[in-house]
């Protein structure tokens, strides 16, 4: 893996910030400043491991989120796949918390790319839990996949301050629980969708990406060896690139005109879901933005994409 680059990016820093930062001298990276956007890191921040907070503070009001662990109520029914196999809880995401977050970054300040609360096809809720079960084996790369039901996004709008525990059949790859702090930061286009550029400019712009890396494991462990781990986030860029999965998206979430596509969300099974999605993979959920204006989050699309 290439040496990041110095100096350290200002990864909670605003969209000119970041852009001076990737066309100063030390970095160059200019290619990469088009389009920087806002993203929503979900940190764990050296939290311990476990289900603590949720058991003594979960009231369906507190800003809480977490990976893996129990679902949020109401569930008046565990999802399942078409055949009856249970699905795992992957996530629940508190929106109330990831809008807090967005408002502190407010537009004005950061600069474009990051998205507008007040246009529904842009932004999440502001208020209740976004909740991601799937059954952690379908890549969701054919149009058929839908058929499996195999993932369910949902949006709770009113917690009930309750939680509901996976019942029998719906045990996860590990025994994960991981309380999350939604933090804001940034997001790059991938390495991936680079790779048609000469090796010695695909070199500065891996530089880039492992340097941004490597400034938010330094919030973990400060003085450690460098590691260039990936982050689960909100919005942003796929960490596997779009230029792969454009092709899928437009099959499997096809668009009238005007239309697009959002990530809404991009979970890593490097660290606490580790191999919950294969090898270093990664879990991205996809919405059409009139979808997502609807909040109609039943249309969603999950991508398992490895390395």
């Amino acid at each position: 893996m290439a040496r990041a680059a110095e100096p350290e990016p200002r990864i909670n820093g605003t969209n000119a910030e970041i852009a001076a930062w990737l066309t100063s001298p030390a970095v160059n990276a200019p290619e990469l400043a088009d389009d920087i956007r806002f993203s929503v890191v979900l940190s764990s921040l050296n939290l311990p491991p476990g289900r603590e907070d949720i058991d003594d503070l979960w009231d369906g009001k507190v800003h809480l989120s977490w990976l893996g662990g129990p679902a949020v109520g109401p569930v008046p029914e565990w999802p399942q796949r078409r055949d009856g196999r249970k699905l795992s809880h992957v996530a629940a995401i508190h929106l109330g918390e990831v809008a807090a977050v967005v408002e502190n970054k407010h537009r004005a300040v950061w600069g474009s790319g990051m998205p507008d609360p007040a246009d529904a096809g842009q932004s999440l809720p502001d208020a209740g839990v976004l909740e991601v079960f799937h059954d952690c084996e379908t890549y969701g790369f054919e149009p058929a996949d839908r058929d499996a039901q195999a993932w369910l996004v949902r949006w709770v709008p009113e917690p009930d301050g309750t939680v509901a525990e996976a019942p029998a059949g719906a045990e996860a790859p590990t025994d994960v629980c991981q309380v999350v702090i939604p933090s804001a930061s940034l997001s790059l286009r991938s390495p991936e969708d680079n790779l048609a550029l000469p090796e010695t400019d695909f070199i500065r712009i891996e530089d880039a990406h492992d340097a941004i890396l490597d400034a938010w494991q330094s919030y973990y462990k400060a003085g450690r060896e460098k590691v260039y781990l990936p982050v689960s986030h909100l919005y942003g860029h796929s960490w596997k690139g779009i230029s792969e999965a454009v092709d899928v998206l437009n099959a499997v979430l096809p668009l009238d005109a005007g239309d697009g596509h959002v990530l809404l969300l991009d979970l890593e099974s490097w660290t606490h879901l580790e191999g919950w999605f294969g090898d270093a993979g990664h879990l991205e959920v996809w919405m059409r933005r009139s979808d997502l204006a609807g909040r109609d989050f039943g249309k969603a699309w999950c991508l398992v994409r490895m390395g």
